[in-house]
């Protein structure tokens, strides 16, 4: 019971210094995700669009599953990212990094505001859990989204098809 309380503690420090750090903490950020963008030439300015829109959301979800508040309240949102991510062409590969980078500079930013290097690993573990969870939750979301996709063209296709053979019926008529 009392490692509980503990780990809640940790989790609570961790957030409160991610929130205390957030521009830093974001703006360090956004220039991995220039890094991925740019190398991609002018394809990669839309994708770079989607994930800036959704930057914010991401850094919140991170501070609300650290803080404990309920994970699932936060699923619309992230579906919300990964849909407009798919819609401006966003590999699952390409999210993977993007919170793979923002697990690399929450890391960072917790390490240069904790003094005690023990209590810095203990947070910075929490953040490597919690980044590592959303990435298992954008795996899923994007792997049904992709579902729905398939089903939506098989749909379209079917609708084509039917008409096509509706017409043909009637130019034999």
């Amino acid at each position: 019971m009392r490692e509980k309380g503990e780990i809640a503690r940790q989790r609570t420090r961790a957030a409160e210094i991610l929130r205390a750090h957030k521009a830093q903490l974001a703006e360090r950020w956004m220039e991995k995700i220039h890094l991925l963008t740019r190398e991609k030439g002018p394809e990669g300015l839309a994708e770079e669009r989607a994930l800036e829109e959704g930057a914010q959301e991401l850094v919140e979800m991170l501070l609300a599953r650290l803080e404990g508040k309920n994970p699932d309240a936060d699923v619309s949102a992230f579906y919300h990212i990964v849909l407009e991510g798919r819609e401006h062409r966003v590999r699952l590969a390409d999210l993977a990094y993007v919170l793979l980078e923002l697990k690399s500079v929450a890391k960072q930013t917790v390490f240069e505001n904790l003094d005690d290097e023990l209590a810095a690993f203990r947070v910075s573990r929490l953040v490597d859990d919690t980044v590592e969870a959303l990435l298992r939750k954008s795996a899923d979301v994007y792997e049904l989204t992709a579902e729905a996709d398939d089903q939506t063209s098989r749909q379209r296709l079917q609708e084509i098809y039917s008409a096509w053979d509706i017409e043909e019926a009637l130019q034999l008529r």
